[in-house]
C-alpha cells in the first residue's frame, strides 16, 4: 500500500490504521465463509445511495430472469420474506417466486371429510416441527420420541378401532380414508429415510 499509493511508511504505526487492521482480522477469523475485500470496504458514497444502486442492479437482473419465464407462457406470484438469524444476528430478505403453468386445472369439489382428516393427520407433524425448531434446547430425547411417534402415526388403520379409555369412556378411532391410506406409506418411508438419529 505504501509503495502503490506513495504513502509514508510511518502510517502503519498510526492507531487508526492498527484499529482498522485489527477489525479486519477479527472479521476474517469470525466469518463463516471466504471473504472478499470489497465486502468489507466502505462505499465511497452514502449508505442510502449505495443501497439504492445495489437495489437497482438486483432489480434489473431479476427483471431479466422473470421476463424469460413470462415469454414462455408461465404465470407467477411472488412474496417477500424477512427474518433474522438467531445465531449470527444476520438479517435476510428473500423473494419467493412461484411459477405456474398457463394451463390451470379447476377443482370443482374437495371432499370436506377428507380435508378434516388430512388436517387432523398433519397436526402431529406440526407439533413435532414447532417443538424441535426451538433453538438451544436439549433435542436428542425429543427427536427420538417424535421419530417413533410419527412412525406410529403413519400406521395404517384399515378398520374402526373401539377402545375404553382409562377414565372408562368408550371411544372409537375411525378407519383411514382411502386417500390417507395412500399417503401414509409414502410419508412413513420419508421419515425412515430422512429422519435419521
Amino acid at each position: 500500500m505504501c509503495v502503490e499509493y506513495i504513502c509514508p511508511f510511518h502510517m502503519v504505526k498510526g492507531s487508526g490504521f492498527k484499529a482498522y487492521t485489527q477489525t479486519i482480522l477479527d472479521i476474517g477469523v469470525n466469518f463463516l465463509r471466504g471473504l472478499n475485500v470489497v465486502e468489507l470496504l466502505h462505499a465511497p458514497i452514502t449508505v442510502s445511495h449505495n443501497n439504492n444502486n445495489q437495489a437497482a442492479q438486483e432489480h434489473k437482473t431479476l427483471s431479466i430472469e422473470i421476463l424469460k419465464h413470462v415469454k414462455t407462457g408461465i404465470k407467477m406470484t411472488s412474496t417477500t420474506d424477512i427474518w433474522t438469524d438467531d445465531i449470527n444476528k444476520t438479517s435476510f430478505v428473500s423473494l419467493v417466486v412461484v411459477l405456474t403453468v398457463k394451463k390451470l386445472v379447476k377443482i370443482a369439489h374437495i371432499d370436506e371429510e377428507l380435508l378434516l382428516e388430512l388436517i387432523t393427520f398433519l397436526q402431529s407433524f406440526e407439533e413435532a416441527i414447532l417443538t424441535m425448531e426451538v433453538f438451544k434446547q436439549p433435542m436428542f430425547q425429543r427427536m427420538c420420541y417424535f421419530r417413533h411417534s410419527l412412525l406410529l402415526h403413519c400406521d395404517l388403520i384399515t378398520e374402526d378401532v373401539y377402545y375404553t379409555a382409562s377414565d372408562g369412556i368408550n371411544s372409537k378411532i375411525a378407519k383411514d380414508l382411502e386417500h390417507i391410506l395412500a399417503i401414509k406409506p409414502i410419508i412413513r418411508h420419508l421419515i425412515e429415510e430422512k429422519f435419521i438419529i
